[in-house]
C-alpha cells in the first residue's frame, strides 16, 4: 500500500502533507501528478468482452453489466467484486440488461433473439427465454412497478412482455422503419419512449399500444439511447450524429440547441434521479455530465476508458456514475466529486488513423477521426499551425512529398486532398473519383505522382500537381487496405480484403504476375523495402510476411508475434529492420533479414495501433493509435535480438547507452553496471565510492570501464526505464508493474497509465497530461521496508 498509494496521492490532498514526509524511498512523480482526487472510484473487470450494458439495482449496492462474451455479471459496489458467477443462458451478444425496481429480478436482451429474465439473488433464469422478436434485442426495461417489460429489436418493433409469466402483451408497437436501440417506460409507466436507427424518437402509450402524436426529428444519424426525465415532462436522446437532445415530452419539440461536446457516436444518456444532470458515454472513450437545464458541460469530462463508451447510469442517489465500455470493464465514478482537473494539453481529440514524419525527420502530420490532418513539431509535440479542415468524414492516410512540401490525405469521404505543409491551405479541389472510402494514399520517389487505394475495389493514380488522374482506374476486384509505389516509381503495390498483395506497373496499370498469397485473412498494409527489392505485408491475421519483389515468392517463413490485426507495416531507411503496428495494442521492431524480433515489443498504446513509421534516419518510430494519441519511440535501443539481460536484482534508477547503440550502463543502489545489450551478459560491475544518486552517477561517467564513452539516453532518469530488472514489459494490463520474476512491484492507477511514459518512448502527443515517475530512491521486493524513516 505505501509504496503503490502514497506516490500516486493527489497534491492537495492531506494525506500528502501528513505522510508522504516519512516515506523519502518512495518513487515520485515527475511531471503530470493529479492535483485533486479523480472522479473514478472503482474499475470492475471480468469479463472477456465488449461491455455493451450496466445499471445499479435499485438501492445502489450493486451493479449488473452484460458483454458481447455473452455473458452478465453482478457486482457489488462496495467491495469492487462480481457476486457469483457470470449468469449464463444467451448464445449470443448480451445487449441489454436491467434491474427489476424492487432488484430481486433482472432482465436480459441478446443478439439471439431472445429476452431472459433471471432470480438477481441465486443468478438463475426464471423461466423460459421470451421468444417473439425475429432479430436481435437491442434494449431490455422494466416498468416502474416490475410488472411489465418493454423490449426493442432489430426487427424494427417494440414489445411489451408481462413481467411475471413472460407472455406478450399485445401486438408489437410498429412505426420505426429501422433497428429500435433504445426503449424505456415513463415514471408512471403509461407510456413508452423508443428510439431507433432510423434517426427518429417515438413515444407510445403503453396500454394502447398507439403511438402518442408525431415522432420526434431532429438528429441526424442513428439514435441509440433514449430516457425520460424523473418527471416525465422531459426526455433525453443521443445518436450517431455526436449530440445529446432534450425534448419536450408533451409538445414534441427540442428543449434548445443539442448539446456539443462529443467527438464520436453517442452510445448512452441518463437523467440524475433529481432530473438536474445528464450523462452520456460516447466512441470518444469519454463520459460527459451535462447541466439538464442549461445544457453546459459540468466540469471535464470523465476520461478513464481505454475505448468506446457504450452504457452509463446513475446510481439511485445520483453521487456515483457507472459506465461499460469496449475496454471490456465497467467503471465506477464520483459524480459530484473530483475537483478542478489540469487543463488539457494539444493533441488529437479523436481516433489517429496515420501518421507520417516529414523528410526532415522535424514534422509529424497525422490524420484523425476528427475529419482533420494535423501538423506537429517532432521534438516538442505541439501543434504547428491549425488543423487543416476540409475533408467531410475521418481522414484514414496521410503522406508527405518527398521534398516536405505537400501533404496528401485520404479519407471516408471519398476524396483525396492535396494541401500546402507550410501554410496548410488545400491546393486545388479535392481529387473525386473514388466511390467510397479512401483507405490509403502514398506519393510516388519524385513527388510527381499520388497513389490512392479504396474501398471501392480500385487503385487510382493522380498527378500530383494538376489534380488530374492519370490513365484509368487498376480494378482490383476487392477492398484495397493498402498501397504502395516502388522506389523507382515503376510499380505499385496493393493489399485486399481478398488476402491477396498485387503488383501493378505503374506505367501501363496492368498487374505483374500472379497475386502473391499466403496471408489467410485481410491484407491491411504493404510496403517496398528502400531498395525495391522485397516486398512486406500485414495482414488481419496477425501475421507479417516479406516477399521477393521480382519473383513474388516468400521469403522465409511468416513473422509471427502479434496477437492481433496488424494494421501497419514499414521498413527502416536502411532495409534492416521493419516496424509494426497492430489491433493487440504493441508495436513490434523485427530484423529484415532473419525475420527474428529485435527487443521487447513497445507497449503504452491503450488502443489500437493503426499506423507506423520509421523516422528518415531510422532512430525514431511514430506512432498512431485509437487511444487519441500520437507517439514518438527510440528506435536505436531495439537494433539486436531480444536477450534477457542476466544479472543483478535491485531496481535500476537510471540507464544509458553507447552512442552505437551496443552497451547499456544501468545505475541501482550503489552499483553501476555495463551490459552487452547483443548477448544480455555483463561486460562490467562497480561499486562507485559515492552516493546512488543519479546525478553523482552521471558525473562521473567517463570513470566507468570498460567504454568510458557512454552519452545519456535522452529521455533518462526522469521517466520510468526499469531496465534490467524488467526485461519484460514492465506495466501490465491491470496496472502492475513486474519484475523480471514477474513478482508484483508496484501498481499504476488507471488514470496514470494511458499517458505514462514507458521504455523507449520519447514524446506522447495526447490531450492528457504526460505522466514519468522517477525511481532514484524506489526500493522494493526484500527492501520494501525501507521506503519510510
Amino acid at each position: 500500500m505505501y509504496i503503490s498509494a502514497l506516490p500516486f496521492i493527489p497534491k492537495n490532498s492531506i494525506l500528502q502533507d501528513i505522510y508522504l514526509q516519512h516515506f523519502p524511498n518512495l518513487l515520485k512523480i515527475c511531471h503530470g501528478h493529479r492535483i485533486d482526487w479523480p472522479h473514478l472510484q472503482v474499475l470492475l473487470q471480468g469479463h472477456t468482452g465488449r461491455v455493451t450494458s450496466v445499471a445499479f439495482s435499485a438501492d445502489g449496492n450493486r451493479i449488473v453489466s452484460g458483454s458481447s462474451d455473452e455473458s452478465i455479471c453482478i457486482w457489488d459496489v462496495e467491495a469492487g467484486k462480481p457476486k457469483g458467477k457470470p449468469l449464463q443462458g444467451h448464445t449470443s451478444w448480451v445487449h441489454s440488461v436491467a434491474f427489476s425496481p424492487d432488484g430481486k429480478k433482472i432482465v436480459s436482451g441478446s443478439g439471439d433473439n431472445s429476452v431472459w429474465i433471471w432470480d438477481a439473488e441465486t443468478g438463475e433464469p426464471q423461466g423460459q427465454p421470451l421468444q417473439g422478436h425475429t432479430s436481435s434485442i437491442f434494449s431490455v426495461a422494466f416498468s416502474p412497478d416490475g410488472k411489465r417489460i418493454v423490449s426493442g429489436s432489430g426487427d424494427n418493433s417494440v414489445r411489451v412482455w408481462d413481467g411475471e409469466t413472460g407472455k406478450p402483451q399485445g401486438q408489437p408497437l410498429k412505426g420505426h422503419t429501422s433497428w429500435v436501440n433504445s426503449v424505456a417506460f415513463s415514471p408512471d409507466g403509461k407510456r413508452i419512449i423508443s428510439g431507433s436507427n432510423d434517426s427518429s424518437v417515438w413515444i407510445w402509450d403503453a396500454e394502447t399500444r398507439k403511438p402518442q402524436g408525431l415522432p420526434f426529428q431532429g438528429h441526424s444519424r442513428s439514435v441509440n439511447s433514449v430516457a425520460f426525465s424523473p418527471d416525465g415532462k422531459r426526455i433525453v436522446s443521443g445518436s450517431d450524429d455526436k449530440t445529446v437532445q432534450i425534448w419536450d415530452a408533451e409538445t414534441v419539440k427540442a428543449q434548445g440547441q443539442p448539446l456539443q461536446g462529443h467527438t464520436d457516436w453517442v452510445h448512452s444518456v441518463a437523467f440524475s434521479p433529481d432530473g438536474k444532470k445528464i450523462v452520456s458515454g460516447s466512441d470518444d472513450r469519454l463520459v460527459c455530465i451535462w447541466d439538464a437545464e442549461t445544457g453546459e458541460l459540468l466540469g471535464q469530462p470523465l476520461q478513464g476508458h481505454t475505448s468506446g463508451v457504450f452504457s452509463v447510469a446513475f446510481s439511485p442517489n445520483g453521487k456515483r456514475i457507472v459506465s461499460g465500455s469496449d475496454d471490456c470493464s465497467v467503471q465506477i465514478w464520483d459524480s459530484e466529486t473530483g475537483g478542478s482537473q489540469a487543463d488539457k494539453l494539444q493533441g488529437p481529440t479523436s481516433k489517429v488513423y496515420s501518421v507520417a514524419f516529414n523528410p526532415d525527420g522535424n514534422q509529424i502530420a497525422s490524420g484523425s477521426d476528427d475529419k482533420s490532418v494535423q501538423i506537429w513539431d517532432a521534438e516538442t509535440g505541439k501543434p504547428i499551425g491549425q488543423p487543416l479542415v476540409r475533408h467531410t468524414s475521418a481522414v484514414l492516410s496521410v503522406a508527405f512529398s518527398p521534398n516536405g512540401k505537400k501533404i496528401v490525405s485520404g479519407s471516408a469521404d471519398k476524396s483525396v486532398q492535396i494541401w500546402d505543409a507550410e501554410t496548410g491551405d488545400p491546393q486545388g479541389q479535392p481529387l473525386q473519383g473514388h466511390t467510397s472510402y479512401v483507405y490509403s494514399v502514398a506519393f510516388s520517389s519524385d513527388g510527381n505522382q499520388i497513389v490512392s487505394g479504396s474501398d471501392d475495389h480500385s487503385v487510382r493514380i493522380w498527378d500530383a500537381e494538376a489534380g488530374a488522374p492519370i490513365g484509368e482506374p487498376l480494378q482490383v476486384g476487392s477492398m484495397v487496405l493498402s498501397v504502395a509505389f516502388s522506389p523507382d516509381r515503376t510499380r505499385i503495390i496493393s493489399g485486399s480484403d481478398d488476402n491477396l498483395v498485387w503488383i501493378w506497373d505503374a506505367n501501363t496499370g496492368k498487374p505483374q504476375g500472379q497475386p502473391l498469397r499466403g496471408h489467410t485473412s485481410w491484407v491491411s498494409s504493404v510496403a517496398f523495402s528502400p531498395d525495391g527489392k522485397k516486398i512486406i505485408s500485414g495482414s488481419n491475421d496477425s501475421s507479417i510476411w516479406i516477399w521477393d519483389a521480382k519473383t513474388g515468392m516468400p521469403l522465409g517463413q511468416p513473422l509471427q508475434g502479434h496477437t492481433g490485426r496488424v494494421n501497419s507495416v514499414v521498413f527502416s531507411p536502411d532495409g534492416k529492420r521493419i516496424v509494426s503496428g497492430s489491433n493487440d495494442l504493441v508495436i513490434c521492431i523485427w530484423d529484415a533479414e532473419s525475420g527474428q524480433p529485435l527487443g521487447q515489443p513497445l507497449q503504452g498504446h491503450t488502443g489500437l495501433v493503426n499506423s507506423v513509421t520509421f523516422s528518415p534516419d531510422g532512430k525514431k518510430i511514430l506512432s498512431g493509435s485509437d487511444d487519441n494519441s500520437v507517439r514518438v519511440w527510440d528506435a536505436k535501443m531495439m537494433e539486436h535480438p531480444r536477450q534477457p539481460l542476466h544479472g543483478p536484482t535491485p531496481v535500476v534508477s537510471s540507464f544509458i547507452s553507447s552512442p552505437d547503440g551496443t552497451s547499456m550502463e544501468s545505475g541501482s543502489v550503489n552499483t553501476t553496471t555495463l551490459w552487452e545489450l547483443k548477448t544480455g551478459e555483463i561486460k562490467g560491475v562497480q561499486q562507485p565510492p559515492y552516493p546512488s544518486d543519479n546525478l553523482h552517477l552521471l558525473n562521473t561517467i567517463s570513470d566507468l570501464k570498460p567504454n568510458p564513452s557512454l552519452s545519456l539516453c535522452p529521455w533518462h532518469s526522469d521517466h520510468i526505464y526499469p531496465h534490467p530488472i524488467f526485461p519484460k514489459f514492465p506495466l501490465m494490463v491491470d496496472g502492475w508493474i513486474c519484475d523480471s520474476d514477474s513478482s508484483l512491484i508496484l501498481w499504476v492507477p488507471p488514470e496514470y497509465r494511458s499517458c505514462l511514459m514507458l521504455p523507449h518512448m520519447q514524446l506522447l502527443i495526447s490531450q492528457a497530461h504526460p505522466v514519468s515517475l522517477n525511481l532514484k530512491n524506489f526500493v522494493c521486493g526484500n527492501d520494501w521496508a525501507k521506503c519510510c524513516r
